[in-house]
């Protein structure tokens, strides 16, 4: 008699719906048999440990109610408290530093990988997390499906904006974010004679990460739903729908950066066609209150 396989179950903790949808569809994909299930928050997520068991945990760092590393020092205690196997627990984080690294190890992490990531970087990662349990029926990840996952996501509405993508702006360009920005004029037109062109202010320096690339770029406008970038098209080409993380650093205090998760909502090619400048619209895809606090001071202090 064949012996039946026990059915696979992934537990996706992040606050951010759109990375959890991301995740959950690109799970289902590439293990279609696995049950998948998610909480919105750390606290959501002790609820459903307490109640049920797991063959992998996917958790996000920095969330409201309970932390990551906090969800990770209680299970390990809930574990050995009722003689529980470890559950094979991966921290995903924007943190990558060494320190957040070694405090997550010293917790007990099985694995962690950085925001943003590729699908074939997550599926690596929940291969090895799993072990023996993905040997059949795991399909290799393919990028661009990620991509269309996240499209698939994203709905018709936003991905009408993908058309702008990468052609020159025009006299009418203005208005790149939506009206809640502080400022209402956000791109100056573009003169067709070099005297009377004007250059746009950056109000300030900011690092971003996609997954296999950081740079530093000028920050053109900012609001609570999105941010407009100016970079260097030779430095680096983000992608319509990649993750992107953007560092918001209040003064020049390390310890008081907020890791902000987004996507690429819009890229456009400033001036004409041999322009090496590109403008960047970033989608926010972050549900913390404590990042939108550190992002509203932030405003207020690039815009002071």
């Amino acid at each position: 008699m064949a012996v039946k396989m026990a059915q696979l179950s992934i537990l996706i903790v992040d606050d951010a719906s759109f990375i959890r949808d991301l995740v959950k569809r690109t799970l289902r994909q590439h293990l279609p048999n696995a049950k998948v299930e998610e909480a919105i928050n750390g606290k959501k997520a002790q609820n459903l440990l307490k109640k049920s068991t797991f063959d992998l945990i996917l958790c996000d760092w920095e969330m409201p109610e309970l932390s990551g590393i906090e969800v990770l020092n209680w299970l390990r205690e809930f574990e050995i408290k009722l003689e529980r196997k470890k559950t094979p627990f991966i921290m995903v984080t924007s943190r990558g530093d060494k320190k957040n690294v070694v405090e997550a190890v010293q917790s007990g992490v099985n694995d962690y990988i950085g925001k943003p990531f590729t699908a074939e970087q997550l599926i690596t990662k929940v291969t090895k997390a799993l072990g023996n349990k993905t040997k059949v029926g795991i399909k290799t990840p393919v990028d661009s499906e990620f991509k269309d996952s996240a499209n698939n996501l994203l709905g018709a509405t936003s991905s009408a904006a993908v058309v702008k993508t990468l052609k020159p702006s025009s006299n009418s360009d203005s208005n790149l974010l939506t009206d809640n920005s502080a400022s209402s004029q956000l791109v100056d037109n573009h003169q067709t004679k070099k005297s009377k062109s004007k250059t746009t202010k950056i109000l300030a320096q900011t690092t971003i990460r996609t997954a296999t690339q950081e740079c530093v770029v000028g920050i053109r406008d900012i609001n609570l739903q999105q941010v407009l970038l100016e970079m260097d098209a030779q430095q680096i080409k983000p992608q319509i729908l990649e993750q992107v993380v953007i560092d918001i650093q209040i003064k020049d205090d390390d310890s008081n950066i907020a890791r902000i998760n987004t996507y690429v909502h819009l890229v456009q090619v400033i001036g004409n066609n041999q322009s090496d400048k590109i403008l960047v619209k970033l989608n926010y895809v972050d549900d913390d209150e404590d990042k939108m606090m550190m992002l509203t001071k932030y405003i207020a202090n690039v815009r002071h």
